[in-house]
C-alpha cells in the first residue's frame, strides 16, 4: 500500500483535483512565483511543494501558530455530531449525505430543502468547532476529520 500522506501520492492519485486547485489560485500573487513556474511546466509535485512552502512562510509571518496538543480521548457531543455528518444551522438539524466517492454532498439543502442551509454548510464553520474541540480534548479523530 502506498503512503497516502505524501505530496507524490496526492498528485498521482488526485491529479484532476490538484489541477483544479491550481487553476483556481491566483498564481500571479507575490511569493507565488515558484508555484506558478512549476505548475506552468506541468510539474504538479514541485508546484504542490512550492505551495506548501509558500503557506508555511505565510504561517510563520502572519498567522497565529497552532500549539501542539497532547493526545487524548475526550469527546464533545456537538463535535461528535459533526463526525456523523449531522449539522444544525438556524435551529434546523440535518445529516448531509455522502457522495459515491465518500465526500460530503456540498449541494445538500438540508431537511427543508433550503438554500440558506446549504450556504451555512459551505461556510465550513464546523472546521472551527473540530479544531477547538481537538485543542481542548486532544482527540485525534477531530483533527483527522479536518484533514
Amino acid at each position: 500500500m502506498s503512503d497516502t500522506t505524501t505530496v507524490e501520492w496526492v498528485c498521482e492519485t488526485l491529479a484532476p483535483r490538484v489541477e483544479k486547485l491550481f487553476d483556481a489560485l491566483n498564481l500571479g500573487g507575490q511569493g507565488m512565483e515558484k508555484v506558478k513556474t512549476a505548475y506552468g511546466e506541468g510539474n504538479l509535485v514541485s508546484a504542490c511543494k512550492a505551495l506548501l512552502a509558500y503557506y508555511r512562510e505565510k504561517a510563520r509571518s502572519s498567522a497565529r501558530a497552532i500549539k501542539p496538543v497532547a493526545p487524548g480521548t475526550g469527546t464533545d457531543p456537538a463535535t461528535e455530531r459533526i463526525l456523523a455528518d449531522t449539522f444544525t444551522f438556524q435551529d434546523v438539524t440535518g445529516t448531509v449525505p455522502r457522495q459515491a466517492d465518500g465526500s460530503l454532498d456540498w449541494t445538500y439543502r438540508g431537511p427543508n430543502d433550503d438554500a440558506e442551509w446549504a450556504y451555512f454548510l459551505n461556510r465550513h464553520g464546523h472546521l472551527h468547532t473540530l479544531l477547538g474541540t481537538y485543542q481542548k480534548t486532544g482527540n485525534p479523530g477531530y483533527v483527522q476529520r479536518i484533514n
